[in-house]
């Protein structure tokens, strides 16, 4: 298992090299899928791509895990096949395809029950108790959490105790066992206060508060609810958001506040993510009925009451069924149609009678009991133990966690976006393939096919060539640059049809402010990070003022981060971008400048210049989120200024297909700076097309070039 994660390890570390540009993970994944010879790195490949897509393409995710499998499900590590098992089981999960989500963790976890990777075993017994959970089968829910809980403090392993306690205390919640259910939240609350998980600290208020909205201890609920909202956010991330928003509204609501209630329940959709958090969708459409039938608009509050049924439907939710047939029953009830009332009476008592009753609730407190009872007597032996050998299995497992986190923080290093065009390429070959294997006889079927494939292409292609037309309306115009600049160039190659970098100007107060970035990836995904990241601009420079370029890194960089982290699960998107943002004083002939990840050369004197960027994007990244530096440059009558992106000097080519490199291109304009700037930008062009051959464009390419 360890040779296999150091091997991919060490692809990872060969394609950083080749994808230095914007090192997109998914594309890492797809080509080592496509460029190993190595089965065992493949199936890991596969699993991490059904990992990455899970969160935002779930058809994608099901796709390449269902191609592993058919692949690899015999390979002899199975311990590889395991990890894909999980990675399909939190797929489907999110699908909300409950069924196949247990049928693959349970295969998951009977793979390593063989081995001795107990943390392993722990966290899939929560999966499993997870999906119990959701589908409101308490008794196993209960009992996969008491034996995940076993593992976890047996192992003394902090990090997930939260969540499990979370879950014990929700189940105890549920069936009115509120003692118990802030004994365990409040378990959660010590371990992730102690471990500084601001997240899972957020979530543990989260519950707490709902308890003692169950115990109509409504300020106790709503000074809890508040605190978790403060720690979700401070944890930049949305995870949860939605679930506490409607929490308060719920509140709000039991204290008739009715127009308050409706503006959380409101916030709450907004922050939910579409097909995805459907459970806190079914609470906010719940709760918004629950306030037209108080406002007595009761064909309203049914409209909305029945969204809610037919979510809570489709993710097999019992709880919130009742809640939904209560309200429905009470609508008609006053409505004086009591046909209806009565049916969803019935309905409402036949659905509660099987989720909650008292042979299912004396068997869970007997587990709880039976556990309690179990972990004392593994205390007093432990006890006994001989203290060398605790010690000894304690370093044991940090070095394994060690380890395991090396690895992981080495390969989140890569940016997590997904290309469409590399997906339809995917997908037509596929297609293609599948074509080819169809007999003679349906022939006119695989012609049909092919020419259904051809017109979704040519559909896709007008729509991407429509989409570069909205993104270079948004560029920086050539009236915009001619009328602030005394002469310059821009050479903007994208590598596909859109391009993920972009040059952005705009003038405030007499001060030209212009930045060139480079967004993450390419192609469409790259460019709806630029189309996000020139919104965010403008709203920074423009509507809310901000002068210095220092400030307006740090304005956007909070931006994309809020945007981009709605669920703030174990790994968070770092998408963002590098960029160069000035701000030019032509008639005080001053610049000021600051730089994320991308230099600022000036040529003066014959002599080039460079002003180091700061190491960091402008956007997620591992470690302190540090200010950026505002820089200050006096300008003179023909300096020469150039901002650019990573493109040109990571374009291979040459007769070794090596890189060009930031050294060549210095020399370069160095060489050639006596030349007019339009001269000089068709010396870039014709250099760049000699030395790239016939070799591909590895990446988009930029350069701005300023003559003052």
């Amino acid at each position: 298992m360890i040779r296999t994660k150091i091997l991919f390890a060490a692809f990872l570390l060969f394609l950083q090299t080749l994808l230095q540009a914007q090192n997109p993970y998914v594309d890492s994944l797809k080509i080592i899928i496509v460029s190993t010879k190595h089965d065992t790195v493949k199936l890991h490949a596969y699993t991490e791509l059904v990992y990455e897509y899970t969160a935002d393409d779930i058809d994608s995710a099901l796709y390449f895990g269902s191609v592993a499998l058919k692949k690899y499900e015999t390979n002899k590590n199975q311990l590889l096949v395991s990890d894909l098992y999980s990675a399909l089981g939190a797929a489907y999960g999110y699908k909300r395809d409950f069924d196949n989500s247990l049928l693959y963790y349970q295969k998951s976890l009977a793979i390593l029950k063989t081995g001795t990777d107990q943390a392993a075993i722990a966290k899939s017994y929560y999966d499993i108790g997870l999906v119990y959970y959701y589908t409101s089968k308490f008794e196993p829910a209960i009992q996969q959490f008491l034996e995940a809980l076993k593992m976890f403090e047996a192992a003394k392993d902090p990090k997930m105790l939260p969540s499990v306690y979370n879950g014990l205390g929700g189940i105890y919640k549920d069936m009115q066992n509120y003692n118990d259910a802030l004994k365990y939240f409040n378990k959660g609350l010590v371990v992730a206060t102690a471990n500084k998980d601001t997240l899972k600290m957020g979530s543990c208020y989260n519950n707490i508060g709902s308890v003692y909205d169950y115990q109509d201890k409504y300020d106790l609920a709503i000074a809890n609810y508040t605190k978790a909202l403060e720690f979700k956010k401070a944890a930049h991330s949305k995870r949860g958001l939605p679930s506490t928003l409607n929490n308060i509204g719920i509140v709000l609501s039991k204290q008739d506040k009715t127009d308050e209630a409706l503006s959380y329940y409101n916030q709450s959709l907004e922050y939910s993510i579409p097909g995805q958090d459907l459970l806190s969708q079914t609470v906010s459409y719940d709760g918004m009925g629950m306030v037209y039938y108080k406002k007595k608009q009761y064909d309203q509050a049914l409209q909305y009451l029945e969204k809610s049924v037919a979510l809570a439907a489709q993710v097999g939710s019992q709880i919130d069924l009742v809640s939904s047939y209560e309200k429905i029953a009470l609508c008609y009830g006053a409505k004086g149609n009591y046909k209806k009332a009565y049916d969803y009476q019935q309905l409402l008592l036949k659905t509660k009678d099987s989720v909650l009753n008292s042979e299912n609730s004396m068997q869970i407190n007997e587990m709880s009991a039976k556990y309690e009872s179990e972990k004392k007597q593994l205390q007093i032996e432990n006890l006994n133990k001989d203290n060398a050998l605790k010690l000894d299995e304690i370093n044991k497992q940090e070095l394994r966690s060690r380890q395991q986190i090396m690895l992981i923080v080495f390969i989140a290093i890569a940016l997590v976006l997904v290309s469409v065009l590399t997906f339809f390429i995917f997908r037509g070959y596929r297609i293609k393939q599948r074509s080819n294997e169809i007999i003679t006889g349906q022939k006119k079927e695989v012609e049909l096919q092919r020419d259904l494939i051809e017109a979704k292409n040519i559909e896709i292609t007008d729509s991407i060539f429509y989409a570069r037309r909205i993104q270079r309306a948004l560029l920086a115009s050539d009236a915009l640059l001619k009328k602030n600049l005394p002469e310059y160039f821009v050479m903007y190659k994208p590598k596909d049809i859109v391009s993920g970098d972009f040059y952005w100007a705009n003038t405030v107060n007499d001060k030209f402010y212009l930045s060139v970035a480079d967004c993450t990836g390419h192609g469409v995904p790259g460019a709806f990070m630029s189309l996000l990241n020139i919104s965010f601009l403008n709203e920074t420079v423009i509507e809310k003022k901000i002068e210095s370029p220092d400030k307006i890194l740090e304005q956007v960089r909070t931006q994309i981060i809020t945007a981009l982290n709605p669920e703030g699960v174990e790994t968070e998107s770092k998408d963002g971008m590098d960029a160069v943002v000035c701000m030019f004083d032509f008639k005080s002939m001053w610049l000021r400048f600051a730089c994320a990840n991308n230099p600022l050369w000036l040529i003066r004197n014959n002599e080039i210049k460079e002003f180091a960027a700061d190491k960091m994007p402008v956007g997620m990244h591992y470690g302190e989120q540090k200010p950026f530096t505002l820089q200050t440059l006096g300008l003179r009558k023909g300096d020469l200024i150039y901002l650019f992106t990573d493109g040109y000097a990571d374009q291979f080519g040459g007769e070794g297909g090596k890189k060009f490199k930031y050294k060549q291109l210095k020399q370069l304009l160095l060489d050639n700076h006596q030349k007019s700037l339009a001269e000089q930008k068709i010396m870039l062009e014709t250099t760049l097309a000699k030395w790239q051959g016939g070799l591909e464009q590895l990446d988009d390419i930029l350069i701005v070039g300023i003559k003052v």
